[in-house]
């Protein structure tokens, strides 16, 4: 999971829906956590931290949170 295990576990359909869900305030649609577990799930040598700078660095995120700014 994001808090740590293996990289094979970093990669499982509940790593994805956790960040959905933490970063993006909402539970994965079916298409985009597909997209996450069969196509980006095969880089499993990617550190955790590097998927979820994925879901911060989105527009999703960046639209939601635009009101947060320092």
């Amino acid at each position: 999971d994001i808090h740590g295990g293996s990289d094979a576990d970093n990669f499982s359909a509940g790593f994805f829906y956790r960040l959905y869900e933490t970063v993006l305030d909402r539970s994965p649609d079916i298409a985009g956590l597909t997209v996450w577990t069969d196509v980006y799930g095969a880089y499993d040598s990617w550190p955790a931290s590097t998927v979820a700078n994925y879901f911060v660095g989105s527009g999703e995120f960046a639209t939601k949170y635009s009101s947060f700014r320092n």
